[in-house]
């Protein structure tokens, strides 16, 4: 059941052959749960006989899948189907640490992904599961996940197969691998692109105050006078009695009086 890649799957059932001994390729997948539940999916290669001999045992274990009688066969569906995995979870934390640093809530843009066309296995279980409540315990460890997803692409580069996009998951796992090391859970790759960009992708409140997004704005500025204050004089400590007659009503008051009728005596 262990993943060790379809080359060395071959060179064990070559040495193991000259002692009459058959090669069951038989790697699973479904994590913890799957385990427990026996709901894995099983990929097998082996001859066909052996398989139908061995079919009721397997199916112990989960859906059972018959993909070959070559030695490896199964080890190639096995490194691609963890491949796949893997770079679900990084092109998953990257567009969620991106929606949450624009201001989106994780939680409904997991409710959008998944009911659109960018669904996948990380936002579906990994991310409501293990990333959003930040426990990073999907069940998988990231040693072993680079390990898978470098088999893969060495396979691939082996075939003559480019995998430009893979090979940017293997090294997005390997610097996973190091700054967490390898028995974190490969679901800490999303903690590596939040470190990156300063945030974290969390469960958030439903109810966020006005406040607690837009910060109250500091005035800076004097407020304006009110309108019925009464401008006092910058050397006098006392406003004056009196308003002073400006200019033009003075001359209005003295031409007004000069033209009242004098009184006869």
């Amino acid at each position: 059941f262990s993943t060790i890649g379809p080359r060395m799957a071959s060179h064990v059932a070559a040495a193991l052959a000259p002692h009459e001994i058959v090669y069951v390729d038989a790697p699973v997948s479904g994590g913890l749960a799957g385990a427990r539940d026996g709901t894995l999916a099983v990929m097998v290669s082996c001859a066909r006989a052996v398989f139908e001999e061995l079919e009721r045992v397997l199916a112990t274990f989960g859906k059972v899948f018959h993909l070959g009688e070559g030695a490896g066969q199964a080890q190639t569906m096995k490194l691609a189907n963890n491949l796949l995995s893997a770079a679900a979870v990084a092109l998953t934390s990257e567009v969620m640490v991106m929606g949450v640093k624009a201001g989106l809530d994780p939680r409904p843009m997991l409710d959008v992904i998944n009911a659109g066309s960018g669904r996948n296995s990380a936002a579906q279980d990994k991310f409501p599961k293990a990333i959003l409540p930040g426990t990073f315990d999907f069940g998988f460890h990231t040693g072993l996940s680079y390990k898978d997803v470098r088999l893969c692409i060495d396979e691939a580069e082996h075939l003559g197969v480019p995998m430009v996009v893979g090979a940017a998951v293997r090294e997005m796992l390997a610097v996973t691998n190091a700054m967490y090391g390898p028995e974190s859970d490969f679901t800490s790759l999303c903690r590596v692109i939040e470190s990156w960009a300063g945030v974290r992708t969390r469960r958030r409140s439903r109810a966020r105050s006005r406040s607690a997004r837009w910060p109250a704005r500091t005035r800076t500025s004097t407020p304006p006078p009110s309108p019925r204050s009464r401008p006092v004089c910058a050397t006098s400590s006392v406003a004056p009695a009196r308003p002073s007659i400006c200019p033009g009503r003075a001359r209005h008051a003295r031409r007004s009086a000069s033209a009242r009728p004098k009184a006869r005596a």
